[in-house]
């Protein structure tokens, strides 16, 4: 007896729906912590290693476009590997995640009140992404 195993590749739709959404409560969530240690004070005004100010505008941007990214990413994968797309894709999450984590602690005069809610800050990025993506 032949046993056929098909698999089933996400519909482009669907990749790009949760890709979108996961964007969208990253943005949503972040906002929320920004918000919280600006009235809090521990968001003051440091400047990025790019020369700007950590403002609201970057926090979005950085929680949008590189999730965005990571859609494409995605959606490529599993048009490339047959099986195990969502495993490379955590693997692969998890190693920018870990990489990413470095960057806050490394803000010149950064308190730590701002250090901890940019990591939270990743942490919601990584989590939102992960959780949506691999369900489509």
């Amino acid at each position: 007896m032949t046993t056929i195993i098909q698999s089933t590749k996400p519909a482009m739709g669907a990749i790009w729906r949760n890709g979108l959404l996961a964007a969208g409560v990253a943005a949503v969530g972040n906002t929320i912590l920004y918000v919280i240690g600006s009235a809090t004070g521990n968001m003051p005004a440091i400047m990025t290693p790019m020369g700007q100010p950590l403002t609201l505008f970057p926090v979005l941007l950085m929680s949008i476009v590189p999730l965005l990214l990571a859609t494409l990413a995605y959606a490529i994968l599993t048009r490339l590997t047959a099986t195990r797309a969502n495993l490379i894709f955590r693997l692969v999450a998890a190693l920018v995640f870990i990489g990413f984590l470095f960057g806050p602690v490394q803000l010149p005069g950064a308190p730590l009140g701002m250090i901890i809610l940019l990591e939270c800050m990743h942490v919601v990025a990584a989590g939102s992404i992960l959780y949506f993506l691999t369900r489509s």
